[in-house]
């Protein structure tokens, strides 16, 4: 005897187990319900078909003997067998078939009792109210706490609590993040505390970082007020004598010019037909010069004061 579970609504095929059969025996499908039993189908040693059943509902497949029940409902529930009769009977296969309904949805619901321990009592419930059951769950595992085992379990998977309402066609399931009710008194505290200790620990970061810079910015400034900075000099650049009119000296100083007379036409020949030098005498005063810290521009100026009243012979 072979048991099986049809889901309401569906199709369910039944296998003979059987290729060939007798010449001389009968083949039929039958169907017992409370103590009676009742032909389904019957196939001749002769070919002969006879269904009993309503056609919509049920259909024979010769090639193989199967039976297939269509859109089974709870009064296709029953005892299946497929027999041989002839000079005697003989049970080729028997199947007792279930039709049940597919599982109504279900509503877990929470309540906290001690969420400090987390110990939480649920309730898992189907929509129409019709099937409820209350279990005791903790972080670790869930138990029925009154009442006989119904289609309902509830465990604990991955922080889930979760609600399964099964048979053998169907199921359906509801859930709740245990964490969300663990730690909604219990859990802020330490969350609290470690969100404290965090954010003193940056604080604290900060303001040593601030008062270093604060110390370096100051630091920096100092060592920019006591810097002097000395633009190097060139000790041997004469300065130029004339940017300063007002502090000149009025001492004459020596300059030496070629001077050079226009040639006339009539005059040229006479300058190179002339052997001897031509000397003109001139006194030219030097501007006033700054004074210099280089000690050579002060040897130029002694050497230029002893010669002021020397005089040159140009040719």
């Amino acid at each position: 005897l072979e048991h099986q579970v049809a889901k309401k609504g569906t199709d369910l095929l039944l296998d003979a187990k059987v290729t060939t059969l007798p010449s001389v025996a009968d083949f039929s499908w039958k169907c017992i319900k409370s103590d009676k039993t009742l032909n389904v189908v019957k196939l001749g040693f002769k070919g002969d078909l006879r269904i009993f059943f309503d056609k919509t509902s049920i259909e024979f497949f010769k090639q193989n003997y199967s039976l297939l029940l269509k859109n089974v409902q709870h009064n296709n529930s029953g005892v299946y067998k497929a027999e041989l009769s002839g000079s005697e009977d003989k049970i080729l296969v028997e199947y007792n078939i279930t039709v049940q309904e597919p599982v109504s949805p279900v509503k877990l619901t929470v309540t906290e009792s001690n969420s400090s321990a987390c110990n939480l009592t649920v309730t898992c419930r189907t929509e129409d109210s019709n099937l409820n059951r209350t279990f005791q769950c903790n972080k670790s595992s869930c138990h029925l706490q009154e009442g006989a085992p119904v289609s309902f379990t509830v465990f604990l998977q991955q922080d889930n609590i979760i609600c399964n309402h099964s048979n053998q066609v169907s199921w359906n399931q509801d859930s709740k993040n245990i964490k969300v009710y663990c730690q909604k008194k219990a859990g802020p505290s330490t969350v609290s505390s470690a969100t404290i200790t965090t954010s003193s620990v940056f604080t604290a970061v900060a303001v040593v970082a601030g008062i270093i810079a604060i110390i370096c910015l100051k630091c920096k400034r100092k060592g920019q007020e006591k810097s002097v900075y000395d633009l190097p000099q060139n000790m041997n650049q004469v300065e130029n004598p004339y940017n300063n009119d007002e502090d000149t000296s009025q001492s004459p100083t020596t300059t030496y010019a070629l001077v050079q007379f226009v040639s006339h036409p009539e005059q040229q020949s006479k300058l190179l037909n002339s052997s001897h030098p031509e000397t003109v005498y001139a006194q030219v005063n030097r501007a006033t010069k700054i004074k210099s810290t280089d000690p050579t521009a002060e040897d130029q100026e002694m050497t230029y004061s002893n010669n002021d009243n020397e005089t040159c012979c140009l040719p």
